[in-house]
């Protein structure tokens, strides 16, 4: 009778083989599952009136029937990509200083590109100067700063400094 001996090593490198083709299995399966999902881009340009890129928008995609939010922000070129599940969403765009933008309804079935134009927020609120104490008051929000009205006597030296010292300048 022959007995089969098995090195350490012969043991190691055939764990190490099991352990790639079971990493590579799992990476197979999850692609296979997100593209049997049927995720699509979205892709959203934000631009200003002027079709100026605006980077650092929010932009939010709302699954109609879930409810799920998908959320991206846009890069310096202003640009932003979801991968969505086909399906109905309701896409907004947010971004400092501007109106809020939507697109309700949407269908993806195929990939989309939307270009988001953003027009400036305005104010048209009363704006309120007090003479006692200087604000302004936006709608209900009110903004105020202290002024103090300094003498000038603080700021112009008195005489006598200036005659006894010449290099005070």
């Amino acid at each position: 009778m022959s007995e089969a001996l098995v090195s350490v090593e012969e043991i190691r490198t055939a764990t190490m083989r099991i352990a790639a083709i079971a990493l590579a299995f799992s990476a197979c399966t999850a692609l296979a599952q997100q593209l049997a999902l049927g995720t699509l881009p979205l892709t959203v340009t934000v631009e200003d009136q002027s079709h100026a890129p605006i980077p650092g928008a929010r932009i939010v995609a709302s699954a109609r029937a879930s409810g799920v939010r998908f959320e991206a922000i846009s890069n310096g070129n202003g640009q932003a990509v979801i991968h969505l599940v086909q399906g109905g969403y309701d896409l907004k765009v947010l971004a400092n200083g501007f109106r809020t933008w939507e697109d309700k309804d949407i269908e993806v079935i195929a990939e989309i590109k939307r270009t988001a134009i953003l027009v400036v927020e305005s104010h048209t609120g009363p704006v309120v100067i007090a003479e006692e104490r200087p604000r302004i008051q936006l709608e209900d929000q009110p903004l105020s700063a202290e002024i103090p009205l300094i003498p000038l006597q603080q700021f112009i030296p008195p005489a006598r400094l200036l005659r006894h010292r010449r290099h005070w300048f």
